[in-house]
């Protein structure tokens, strides 16, 4: 790629020679033509120098365009540099109000949790914490279900979800998702970040969430309520570090396994045994 210093050496390389030419026409001609020199001869040995005249335009004409599209690229990346500094500072806020949400989840297991796990304390839990409480209460639904002969699918979870996770919590963990869904439609909408750069951005994210936590987000995005967050969540893998058990497995029936992978994994790997917070 040429670049504007060189343009600007050629341009003034090609303006000299032109000076150079109009004060000393006629020495040129003169030492061209030889001892044959007459001045009428003069005038037509300078027309025969028209082309070089519309080489030298054209040349004019192809490095002016040429500027003038590397003065185009150059402003384009600027502007693309200053939008990646507002959507960053965008993004913190953004984190800032998710940790800030996260915080406010409350969470209290039910009287029939209580009873089938009489060590569990029955406290009122807050932030993460909430999380993993919810998670536990839905799988002893599941499991009750499952122990009536009900059949569990993705529809029966959904239900499961709303009935005794989403209902009695629905203005602080609906915000809070709802919060998560923006930042995550945001990133995949941005028209100026690369796939590379809204993956990078993607894990980031991810990264704040605990698995407990996702495994949620995976029923919650089975709701209607909860608009594409689906999409989203496969988008961005969010169910890669999904707690294992009995939800886990439903969604896997919903989700492709891509949700549940790491964008270099080839196969869907499952750890064997489960996880240390489980109830069993």
């Amino acid at each position: 790629m040429i670049k504007i210093g060189t343009c600007t050496v050629i341009a003034i390389l090609v303006i000299g020679l032109w000076l150079f030419w109009s004060f000393h026409t006629q020495q040129i001609a003169y030492f061209a033509l030889g001892n044959i020199f007459v001045p009428s001869q003069a005038a037509s040995w300078g027309d025969a120098f028209g082309a070089y005249n519309a080489l030298i335009s054209s040349l004019g004409l192809v490095f002016l365009v040429a500027t003038l599209l590397m003065q185009g690229r150059a402003i384009s990346e600027q502007q693309k540099d200053q939008h990646r500094q507002r959507f960053e500072s965008t993004l913190f806020q953004l984190f800032g109000m998710i940790r800030e949400s996260r915080s406010q989840i409350k969470f209290r297991h039910s009287d029939d949790y209580l009873a089938r796990y009489p060590k569990r304390s029955n406290i009122t839990h807050v932030g993460h914490t909430a999380f993993l409480a919810a998670f536990r209460e839905l799988q002893f639904r599941i499991r009750e279900a499952e122990y009536t002969g009900e059949k569990i699918d993705k529809s029966t979870l959904s239900e499961l979800y709303i009935k005794y996770i989403h209902k009695n919590y629905a203005a602080r963990l609906g915000a809070y998702y709802r919060l998560v869904y923006g930042t995550l439609n945001r990133i995949s909408s941005d028209k100026m970040l690369t796939d590379t750069e809204k993956d990078d951005i993607g894990n980031l994210i991810r990264g704040q969430f605990s698995s407990s936590e996702v495994a949620l987000a995976g029923c919650n995005g089975l709701n209607a309520f909860a608009k594409d967050f689906d999409n989203l969540i496969i988008r961005f893998r969010l169910l890669k570090y999904a707690k294992e058990g009995p939800i886990y497995d439903i969604l896997l029936t919903h989700y492709p396994l891509c949700a549940f992978q790491g964008r270099n994994e080839p196969n869907l790997v499952v750890p064997e045994g489960g996880n240390e917070d489980d109830d069993h």
